[in-house]
């Protein structure tokens, strides 16, 4: 599979953050890395750190192959997306 970081960005005691971390849960994801950026704490995983919430909102980030797709702050559509992935397929030459 390919590695993914999927980064929910938002505060761990709000709900809306508890439906995109359940969204990242949902589907079996292997070989992903999994973090919640939460703005109230100042200790951050380095590949958190540049994963703001966008407009106030809860966002979502999905990464592979070391570049993010659009941040996405609706939770139906963060789970489609992780299952979706880039929709790249990569081959080994």
């Amino acid at each position: 599979g390919v590695p993914k970081e999927i980064a929910v960005a938002g505060s761990l005691d709000d709900p809306v953050t508890q439906e995109f971390v359940a969204a990242a849960f949902r589907s079996y994801q292997p070989h992903a890395v999994i973090g919640v950026a939460d703005p109230g704490n100042a200790e951050q995983l380095p590949f958190l750190q540049h994963r703001p919430m966008r407009d106030g909102k809860v966002t979502g980030y999905l990464c592979e192959h070391f570049s993010c797709l659009a941040p996405v702050t609706d939770p139906n559509e963060f789970a489609s997306l992780i299952v979706r992935g880039s929709g790249v397929v990569w081959s080994e030459f």
